[in-house]
């Protein structure tokens, strides 16, 4: 008798479902709530594997836990702390919610939260750390600012040491330099494995065409090879539901930047930029 093959079993998802409603402390002794709105059944939890969630917070803030049925819980909390202008505090998370989150009910997403769009991803960290930079700001308000002076000070300081190292690479940097340099390294869970590998592909195929052109190469030859490039990438994105956000879009640049710089075609590398779609 065939001995039957063994079923694979499912793992368990650690994610939470829809409506799933947090209750967790965010300092001097105040609560506050989030909720799940999208879970990994939805489309674009599913664009990643169904790995993610949409977590929102609410404007409620208290010292007890609120009755489930309130309706200030369904009132996203709107920020305007460091320049967010009033953004809705969500983002996509991923993960086990971390032990300092109780769970209180479950109040189920309304058919606009359904389809609510988001294009920040995070830990759960940075969604549950909102809530208190936004209640310091409306309530401590002198202090939060002179912080923010110190803050902008020392990260002017930063930049200026970032922007000297980083002009002293891309005076030194080679095509040979490049031909062994992992892209985007930066990119660990986002935009994924695949879209990850397509776009080293690009950047190493562009390094390519560039050393086999040669130094003494027509700079219209070159500045055709770096045009393919963002070409590639205009399709890549397109084909890929706009993958390209803004850490993307960055790190991109600074990519292209430096091959650029290494086939002597800086002074190109705007006018290059400018066939862009993304």
């Amino acid at each position: 008798m065939a001995k039957k093959k063994p079923t694979k079993k499912k793992r368990k998802s650690n994610l939470p479902p829809a409506g799933s409603t947090y209750y967790y402390p965010i300092g001097k002794g105040l609560h506050t709530v989030c909720r799940v709105l999208q879970d990994a059944s939805s489309k674009e939890s599913k664009r990643f594997g169904g790995s993610i969630v949409l977590v929102a917070n609410s404007k409620w803030v208290g010292k007890k836990p609120p009755a489930i049925d309130d309706p200030t819980l369904r009132e996203i909390l709107l920020l305007t702390h460091h320049r967010m202008n009033g953004r809705p505090s969500m983002s996509w998370v991923h993960g086990k919610p971390p032990a300092s989150l109780q769970l209180i009910g479950v109040i189920p997403p309304s058919a606009s939260e359904i389809k609510l769009l988001c294009n920040t991803y995070a830990h759960w960290d940075y969604i549950t750390g909102q809530p208190w930079m936004q209640w310091r700001l409306d309530h401590d308000h002198a202090a939060v600012l002179k912080e923010d002076a110190a803050e902008e000070v020392a990260e002017e300081r930063e930049r200026q040491k970032a922007d000297s190292t980083r002009q002293a690479y891309l005076k030194k940097v080679t095509l040979d330099d490049l031909a062994n340099h992992e892209f985007f390294s930066s990119w660990k869970r986002l935009p994924g494995r695949r879209l990850t590998k397509l776009s080293r592909a690009l950047m190493a195929n562009a390094v390519r065409r560039l050393t086999e052109l040669g130094a003494r190469s027509k700079k219209q030859d070159r500045l055709e090879v770096l045009r393919d490039c963002i070409e590639a990438f205009n399709h890549l994105d397109s084909h890929n539901n706009h993958f390209i956000e803004t850490e993307e879009r960055e790190a991109i640049c600074l990519e292209l930047e430096a091959i650029c710089h290494a086939c002597g075609m800086q002074n190109k590398f705007e006018e290059v930029l400018e066939q862009r779609d993304w």
